[in-house]
């Protein structure tokens, strides 16, 4: 018997989902160009003081309480016998607590020679640039990456620190991806029978696969990186898919100034509160070393030069949505300087920073305060201070006051005039001076 069977397989049958790729890609296509036809971003440069918290003696102690606690120290107050009349109530209640630690002594060391600042760094594209014919800048583009200066202007001031030291890194959600994909396949067998055995049969395989798949996506890029040297600091950002550099930076910046230290005088109380002279034997003297800038003449002050060499990620085709998968991209490259300079002293205050002042002569003699072996220049912080001492010393020679020794024990200072004791007759000739270390 012979039998013979005709097979006819039928074609396997594969598909999936491919749209996952628009998400994961960056762009469709891609091309650089090295200068754009126009400067496409704008960077301005604010300086502003760092904000400082007020000293403990500013804040009443009535404001660090709650509001209930509040009316129960009212209640208590009202009941002190040194409280004779409502205002002493008032008087009461703007003070602070007392302190059981006492205050810390000023520090031994004063500096002008350093300013802090706070520089906002504002970054923003231009809008309505033309690029090409009827291809203009749009919301779909994206500064994709910035690296922003600040230079000084001259060599005798520089960095010193800033708080841009530390690389911050930043994660991206991207959202998930969720990919599907089936595969079946389907066999049948049509065999012909002969013989003794007439007729057609069927025998039938088939086979089903379905995979689904989840991916969670994420972009690390650099938020804040920066590099400092005495004259220069860049501040590094990176963008990423749908993240846009434009706004605002702000840096937290210390300059150091040249200068040279100077023994500034700090008398305790001079004048007593009913206008007498105190008496020369009850005052106070500490000597307080500073630093003082050097004096440049015809300066601009402590500028800094800010600019910024950008990426600028430009989408001329594909702009409709906001997958960038689809974007027809040209990438520009460029540099923009800041509108304005950072000024961040100006040349009046500048010269404030550089002064102090002396005590002097008709021959330009400075007077020194001695004590033992120890001997200094009798210079002030600023013209008040000086104003005050001459004051004093005038009064004390009208009201026969008059000496030329400060202070009393270990802490008894003279004054000197031409190498010899202050004398009486000394002291019609004296004026006050201002002193900058010229250079």
């Amino acid at each position: 018997m012979k039998r013979t069977i005709a097979i006819f397989p039928l074609l396997v049958m594969l598909s999936g989902c491919t749209g996952e790729q628009l998400v994961t890609r960056r762009f469709k296509s891609m091309q650089w160009n090295t200068k754009p036809p126009h400067e496409l971003i704008e960077l301005e440069a604010i300086p502003i003081a760092p904000p400082s918290t007020a000293p403990p003696e500013s804040v009443p102690a009535i404001l660090s309480l709650s509001g209930p606690v509040q009316a129960s120290y009212i209640e208590v107050a009202k009941q002190l016998k040194e409280l004779k009349k409502s205002e002493d109530l008032l008087n009461l209640l703007i003070k602070p607590f007392p302190k059981n630690v006492p205050d810390a002594e000023d520090d031994s060391m004063a500096d002008r020679t350093t300013i802090n600042k706070l520089i906002v760094l504002s970054v923003t594209k231009v809008d309505a640039v033309q690029l090409a014919p009827n291809d203009f800048v749009t919301t779909a583009d994206r500064i994709a990456k910035l690296g922003i200066k600040l230079e000084c202007k001259e060599d005798w001031y520089g960095f010193q620190n800033w708080d841009k030291l530390k690389t911050d890194y930043v994660t991206n959600d991207l959202g998930k991806v969720t990919h599907e994909s089936s595969a079946s396949f389907n066999a049948k067998l049509l065999p012909k029978l002969s013989g003794s055995i007439v007729g057609d049969g069927d025998i039938g395989v088939g086979r089903s696969d379905k995979i689904n798949e989840e991916l969670a996506l994420n972009e690390r890029v650099i938020n804040f990186s920066g590099m400092l040297t005495p004259k220069k600091g860049v501040v590094i950002q990176q963008g990423g898919i749908g993240r846009d550099l434009e706004g605002n930076t702000s840096i937290v910046l210390t300059i150091k100034m040249d200068g040279s230290t100077v023994n500034l005088m700090e008398f305790g109380k001079l004048i007593n509160d009913n206008g007498t002279p105190k008496k020369p034997a009850d005052i106070s003297l500490k000597i307080i070393p500073t630093r003082i800038p050097d004096w440049h003449k015809g300066t601009d002050g402590v500028i800094l030069k800010a600019s910024a060499d950008y990426l600028f990620r430009h989408v001329s085709k594909g702009k409709e949505s906001v997958i960038e998968g689809d974007d027809v991209v040209t990438l520009y490259k460029g540099e923009v300087t800041a509108k304005n300079q950072v000024e961040l002293l100006s040349p009046s205050a500048y010269q404030i920073r550089s002064e102090y002042f002396d005590i002097k002569g008709d021959e330009d003699e400075v007077v020194q305060i001695k004590h033992d072996s120890d001997t200094h220049d009798l210079a002030f912080a600023n013209s008040d201070k000086s104003k005050v001492f001459m004051k004093w010393l005038t009064t004390c020679l009208e009201q026969k006051q008059f000496s030329n020794c400060i202070g009393k024990g270990a802490n008894r200072w003279c004054l000197i005039y031409k190498s010899h004791p202050l004398r009486q007759d000394d002291v019609k000739h004296l004026f006050r001076s201002s002193s900058i270390n010229a250079q």
